[in-house]
């Protein structure tokens, strides 16, 4: 069902990347799927943005984050510390529940008015958001968004991948969640990081990074707009260097 035509896309979770890049190409629609072949992390450009994604991580993901990091170097990426500009203005993009409730509350509002009472109300909640928009404010926000895709695609150009934790937090107990204001806390602070990748329309691999006896933790690394397969290749070097064995 439909969430919202600016941000809904396809991906695939599976056991490996190399699995994902087959599944990517099938979905692509390729008639003869190309074999990705693992991309050698030596002399990568891997970017760790300075802002928003290492805001409020738990000790675990701190402590995955950095032997991760560790171990990229090692392997011979180039590691360095970057602010994207483009990232400062994303806050704008999500007020009033942004692009995502405006559109779907164009599409459900039909079914909400007959079946109100079979939503979920967290779900429902958000959407009617949406009913808040003018147009002119939704127009607004589509043109910000293209603005910002390409200013964070022309940013981008000097690396081949941004890194970051997936989300800041471990998965947190269901119990300490029964509060409302608990889990919309919880629920914003677990999207934060992967709604950039989706806001700024580029593509994304998460890739898990923690030792065998933790709790899971995940590596995201994000690339340019259509450049799935490069990112692929390289998600698949540096699986074989910080995957949990």
């Amino acid at each position: 069902m439909p969430l919202s035509s600016s941000y809904d896309s396809i991906g695939s979770i599976a056991p490996s990347v190399a699995c994902c890049a087959v599944l990517d190409s099938i979905m692509a629609g390729d008639t003869e799927p190309g074999a990705v072949v693992p991309h050698s992390l030596r002399g990568v450009r891997l970017a760790i943005p300075t802002s928003i994604v290492l805001d409020d991580m738990d000790a675990k993901v701190v402590a995955a984050f950095e032997r991760t990091i560790a171990r990229l170097t090692a392997a011979g990426a180039i590691v360095r510390e970057v602010s994207f500009d483009s990232w400062q203005h994303l806050s704008t993009l999500g007020q009033h529940g942004g692009l995502v409730a405006a559109e779907a509350w164009a599409w459900h509002v039909g079914l909400i008015k007959r079946h109100a009472g079979e939503y979920d109300p967290r779900v429902i909640s958000r959407i009617r958001l949406g009913s808040e928009h003018s147009t002119a404010e939704y127009l607004r926000n589509r043109a910000l968004r293209a603005q910002l895709c390409r200013q964070a695609d022309d940013e981008m150009r000097p690396f081949d991948a941004i890194v970051c934790p997936t989300v800041p937090i471990v998965a947190p107990r269901m119990a300490d969640l029964e509060e409302e204001p608990a889990y919309t806390s919880t629920n914003r602070l677990l999207l934060r990081n992967p709604s950039i990748a989706n806001m700024l329309d580029l593509c994304a691999v998460s890739i898990p990074c923690h030792e065998p006896d933790q709790a899971p933790v995940g590596l995201m690394l994000m690339g340019r707009r259509m450049s799935d397969r490069q990112l692929l290749a390289i998600s698949m070097g540096a699986e074989a260097v910080v995957r949990p064995q």
